[in-house]
Formats: structure tokens, sequence, C-alpha cells
């Protein structure tokens, strides 16, 4: 019943927040458009709101890459975070039958110490990948306020990438020439 209250709480708090948040976008409050001109007229280019990726970043996996228009990067950050987050729950639940398995055992047992060093794997499991998690949704976030901030940055030119392939021959030698060029 606690648990069930505590959920609604925080459900309740993350979607105030992301209320307040589009609500900062939708009034203009979050950075103003500056014009820009191409070709002599003036246009208005969109904006992100950096805090608003940050938010949307930490509330689901890869939210932040999604709402910068960045999909492929958020498809990878959901999967990767996704991916850890359900490995964290498998190694808890092997972490608890093995706790269970260990405290049921009388002392005397020769399977105790075993029951114990499988319980301390999976502990040490389950906290690296919530390590992971931890990392995965850090990285999230800096690089959704990043994008954010960098949404429509105005580039200076297009770079090439050239990619040929010839064939050479020397005196006795026949092969092929890769070359890639930036």
């Amino acid at each position: 019943m606690k648990n069930g209250i505590l959920v609604l709480i925080l459900l309740a708090s993350v979607l105030l927040l992301l209320a307040s948040v589009q609500a900062q976008e939708d009034t203009g409050l979050v950075r103003p458009e500056k014009p820009t001109s191409v070709n002599g007229s003036s246009i208005l280019l969109p904006k992100k709101s950096p805090f608003g990726a940050l938010v949307r970043s930490v509330v689901f996996p890869g939210g932040g890459q999604f709402y910068n228009k960045k999909t492929l990067k958020g498809s990878i950050v959901f999967a990767a975070e996704s991916g850890f987050l359900v490995a964290a729950i498998v190694e808890w639940k092997r972490r608890d039958q093995h706790q269970r398995n260990f405290e049921r055992l009388p002392l005397s047992s020769p399977d105790k110490a075993w029951e114990l060093e499988l319980y301390q794997y999976y502990r040490d499991m389950r906290n690296t990948h919530l390590w992971c998690v931890a990392g995965i949704v850090f990285f999230s976030m800096l690089d959704a306020y990043v994008d954010a901030h960098l949404y429509n940055f105005e580039k200076d030119r297009v770079r090439e990438v050239n990619v040929s392939l010839a064939p050479q021959v020397e005196k006795e030698k026949v092969g092929v020439f890769f070359s890639i060029n930036f």
C-alpha cells in the first residue's frame, strides 16, 4: 500500500515537472528565437529548451534525444539503458534467491560457502549493471542538453568524404589502392 502511494506521488511530480517545462516552451520563456539571414531574407529558426531536453532524458530513456530529433541516438540510449536495467533486475532476483538458499542451509552444510559466493557474485553484477545505468543516464542528460543548445546551429560548410578504390600494379605486385579523403 505504501509503495503504491509513493509511486503515485513520484508519477504526479514527474508529470507536473513535464507540464511546467512544456508551459515554459509554449509561452516562449525558454529562449527567444533570433532571426537568421538566408539569401538576404530574415527567417526564425526554432530552438529547443536545453532544460526540457535534460528533464526528458531523465524521465524516459532517450527522451531528450528524441526531443532533439536525434532518433538513432535516442534508440541506442533507450536500448542500452533498458538492457542494463533489465540485467540489473535479473541479477537482483538471482541474488535474492541465493540469499534465501544461504539462510536456509544449516551451518554444517558444505554448500553454505558456495551459496555465499554466488550471493556476492550476483550482488556485484547487479551493482555493476546499476552503475552502467547511472552512467548512461548521465551521458544521455549531458548529450541531450548540448544537442538542444546546438539545435539548428548554423553550419559554415558541408564537409565531404570521398572514398576511392584503384588498381595498383607495380613490377611484380598487383593490388588495390584504397583511400579515404575528408
